[in-house]
């Protein structure tokens, strides 16, 4: 199946064009640090791009101040990661190994110096994705979710950071090893999320980690963007892309999680360009960074209460916290909300054995346990799929006689003979 970007173990090193170093040069300052110098540390804006002419650059352990990995950034290597692309915050200190000699340049100088040169935005691009693609995989951050099998509160933090590809690491509390127990003791022994080397979280939400993440922006400064899109589905994250593209300055606020509906599946194989197939939230990242790279920010999460139109033609929008952005066009792709089912106490269950998704988080609360998905289509389709390879069993119920009329073959062919090497299911 395709994935988010390239494997930092296999790709290729190759050091920047001369040519680009040296434009480089003419937009940054160069400057010499001791050994010991901290280059980044958790929740600081990466405002800079810093280019390694001599010397070591490591990533040292948030909590122990140690070196964290063996492999360190030398000379024409660069600091950073995709998050640099929207103006984020670190979530990993670094610090000179030796002394060190760099080329600084202004985020926003640089930004605009890979605008004019598209082969330095793609170099920078494919090693700043497959950093982050690493740094996910191998859950390398600051940030530990812990309990979040049982508090739901604390559940939707960790929802929200694996939807949107953030690094996060997360502790069950019943577990006995001597870093959860650690962990633990750092929260109090409850439910919550710590960020940084010892802040603790309290009544943990989403909008509480982005604005530690940057990830939230500063987009309340009464500034006038062309254009303003509502909601970070497909449609909206295309919009992104083609609006940057014709050099549109655009925003984009999502209220929970790049990907919309689409990012809730595991994988999607009826799309073209993948034969592979390719998971939800992948397609719709790869569309982010794409986005990204043109030049439209994104903020999240982000919901926006009320829209009015000024006298000048152009309109506000007024977020969930009274903040308000100003644009002179607005595209609403708002997508649909979930259909909720008519039982009592929903709202309480919800979190606590009743999801809409079926994503990876899911998956390991269905553990050897049985699972119920509720509904015809191919998002059910895929989330049946995907979840018996962890449930016991995964029963599909649907109001119709037959899948065929709301689920593609191939998916509906699978569901009633079962996965090769699943659990079959039920329906």
């Amino acid at each position: 199946m395709e994935q988010l970007g390239q494997d930092l173990e296999t790709l290729r090193r190759v050091p920047l064009a001369d040519a680009h170093v040296d434009a480089i040069c003419e937009i940054g300052t160069e400057r010499t640090y001791p050994k010991g110098h901290i280059f980044a540390e958790v929740g600081e804006p990466m405002d800079t791009f810093t280019y390694v002419l001599d010397g070591e650059i490591e990533v040292i352990d948030a909590y122990t101040r140690e070196r964290m990995f063996e492999h360190s950034l030398g000379p024409t290597q660069f600091m950073g990661e995709i998050a640099f692309m929207n103006g984020g915050n670190w979530v990993l200190p670094m610090r000179a190994a030796k002394e060190t000699r760099v080329i600084e340049a202004p985020r926003e100088a640089m930004l605009e110096l890979m605008s004019r040169v598209p082969e330095l935005s793609d170099h920078i691009i494919t090693v700043f994705a497959a950093r982050r693609q690493r740094q996910f995989e191998l859950k390398n951050s600051s940030v530990k979710v812990i309990g979040a099998d049982r508090d739901p509160a604390v559940q939707k933090v960790e929802g929200f950071l694996s939807r949107n590809r953030i690094p996060f690491q997360s502790y069950d509390m019943d577990a006995s090893d001597e870093e959860t127990a650690h962990v633990c003791d750092l929260s109090g022994h409850q439910p919550s999320v710590i960020v940084g080397r010892d802040q603790k979280l309290d009544d943990p939400t989403p909008r509480k980690v982005a604005q530690h993440l940057g990830l939230d922006l500063d987009i309340c400064s009464k500034r006038t963007f062309d254009l303003l899109i509502v909601g970070g589905g497909p449609a909206g994250v295309a919009a992104a892309v083609y609006a940057g593209a014709e050099g549109i300055e655009a925003l984009l606020i999502e209220d929970m999680a790049i990907g919309g509906q689409a990012g809730t599946s595991s994988r999607i194989e009826n799309y073209m360009g993948f034969p592979t197939g390719i998971s939800g939230t992948d397609l719709t990242y790869r569309g982010q960074i794409q986005a990204l790279k043109f030049g439209t920010r994104f903020a999240m999460p982000r919901r926006v209460e009320k829209l009015e139109r000024r006298n000048d033609g152009s309109f506000c929008a007024v977020l969930d916290d009274g903040d308000e952005i100003c644009a002179r066009a607005v595209l609403v792709s708002t997508g649909v909300q979930y259909s909720r089912l008519p039982l009592d106490r929903l709202e309480e269950l919800e979190g606590a054995g009743v999801f809409y998704a079926a994503t990876e988080m899911e998956a390991r609360f269905c553990k050897k346990t049985e699972a119920v998905v509720i509904g015809g289509g191919n998002s059910a389709g895929q989330a049946a799929m995907y979840l018996s390879r962890s449930a016991a069993h995964v029963h599909l119920v649907v109001r119709s006689g037959s899948l065929a009329a709301s689920m593609s073959s191939y998916l509906s062919s699978l569901a009633r003979g079962g996965s090769a090497g699943h659990n079959p299911l039920q329906h």
